[in-house]
């Protein structure tokens, strides 16, 4: 778990110190780069910080907390992702598709009727 949070932490400092050195210092020499890391490493925990407090790290659908583990969360949890994957499966998809397709057509008809009466 610590891990998950380190390479979080080294990809948001690698994202930091490009865009610092890109847009404010604009430059990439090795002294430039070693004078932005300080400010961009210390940036870049807070965001890590803030980022794993308000969003637990997940593996394979399972909650992962700190602080508690809690059945009823991780059975909700579970229901929730059983139900995206419902949703998201090809056939309810393509229901969904047809159900639109019918309504957008019935509506055309509806109007192609009402200008039909309006012109004459």
């Amino acid at each position: 778990m610590k891990t998950e949070y380190l390479k979080i932490f080294f990809i948001i400092w690698f994202i930091l110190l490009f865009l610092n050195q890109a847009f404010i210092y604009g430059c990439f020499a090795p002294y430039c780069i070693l004078a932005g890391m300080p400010h961009t490493g210390i940036i870049a925990f807070f965001i890590t910080l803030y980022l794993t407090k308000t969003t637990p790290i997940t593996d394979t659908n399972k909650q992962i907390f700190t602080n508690t583990e809690d059945d009823s969360v991780k059975n909700a949890t579970q229901g929730v992702s059983t139900k995206v994957e419902d949703e998201l499966s090809p056939e309810t998809i393509m229901a969904k598709a047809k159900r639109e397709v019918a309504r957008k057509k019935a509506e055309e008809t509806k109007k192609a009727n009402q200008d039909e009466r309006t012109s004459k």
